[in-house]
């Protein structure tokens, strides 16, 4: 018996990226009344273009926003504080984009 010969398979097309319009991520520090804003094309880089209060010594609203996503966290000052120092950076923005809808 002879085996019948094997049929080529034809190369996998590739899919273009999906384009997101609105990549760029907001993050809004809201400390009584004053609004701080940095935006970036990662949340890192966005935490990164916030500027730093002059006195932390409230408590304050942080909103992270991607187009139609939202996210608020609600912060105590020593946790705004830690906003800020460097090596914290990469865990907060971890930290923010757990349940990010």
């Amino acid at each position: 018996m002879k085996k019948a010969p094997a049929k080529k398979k034809a190369p996998a097309k590739k899919k273009a990226p999906k384009v997101i319009k609105n990549d760029v991520f907001t993050l809004t520090l809201t400390i009584a009344g004053l609004c701080f804003v940095g935006r970036g094309t990662t949340v890192l880089e966005a935490l990164l273009a916030l500027p730093k209060p002059v006195k932390i010594m409230l408590k304050g609203v942080l909103t992270l926003t991607q187009g139609d996503k939202k996210k608020v966290l609600f912060l105590q000052p020593a946790r705004i504080k830690r906003l800020f120092m460097p090596l914290a950076r990469f865990q907060v923005s971890k930290e923010l984009l757990v349940g990010f809808k």
